[in-house]
């Protein structure tokens, strides 16, 4: 049966992973994960949804979950989406009165998406244990607090690991300082100062808490 890719070569890209430690503001992999699922949909939707072995496995594990099921609405191409939920209504209909409640581990995005995130944490993990990709990396955003510790829990290695901590500590403290300075000026005593870059930073600790919208 085949299954659509959620990651391209250059996707997985050591080098790319580098980079986005300098240029981004939020957790690295929550962001990689998102695109890779979005690609998986535009595969599905643009060059799979003719195929019959993607369209029966979406059948035999009732579609897709619902987080998932909505990032789809999302994604262009109305008449693949169409093609393909006829499939499942018409499943509905036929098996009206033994319709199964819905197990939450069958969802082929779902699947795709915890293989997409084993590939992202070895390759961070690679890029981790070259001394100048952990000076990026110290320099960093550092991780959502669920990817950072499913990264953690993966590694004994103790350079990795410091860097891991140190970094994330930083970033941690940071964001209280930003939160604390928030709810300051929310105090009628304050009310005259201006917010500053703190004016988001619940949002910011929600993201870093809980991982960035529709990835956990």
């Amino acid at each position: 049966m085949k299954r659509a890719k959620t990651q391209s070569p250059k996707a997985l890209s050591y080098y790319e992973l580098v980079e986005r430690f300098e240029t981004s503001k939020s957790c690295v992999l929550c962001q990689m994960e998102s695109e890779a699922v979005l690609r998986y949909f535009d595969v599905i939707l643009n060059e799979m949804v003719n195929d019959p072995g993607i369209r029966a496995q979406l059948l035999d594990t009732g579609g897709y979950c619902a987080r998932h099921a909505h990032i789809l609405a999302t994604r262009g191409y109305p008449h693949a989406k169409g093609i393909l939920y006829a499939d499942q209504v018409r499943r509905a209909l036929e098996t009206l009165e033994r319709f199964p409640a819905r197990n939450q581990d069958s969802c082929p995005a779902c699947e795709a998406q915890l293989e997409c995130r084993s590939r992202l944490i070895k390759t961070l993990l690679t890029a981790l244990s070259d001394e100048t990709s952990r000076g990026a990396y110290e320099q960093s955003s550092g991780l959502c607090m669920p990817h950072f510790a499913l990264v953690l829990n993966s590694t004994s290695d103790s350079k990795i690991r410091q860097c891991l901590l140190e970094t994330q500590r930083k970033v941690l403290s940071d964001l209280l300082a930003q939160i604390e300075e928030f709810c300051r000026k929310h105090d009628y005593r304050f009310s005259n100062e201006a917010f500053g870059k703190e004016r988001d930073s619940w949002i910011r600790a929600i993201d870093m808490m809980a991982g960035e919208k529709d990835i956990f």
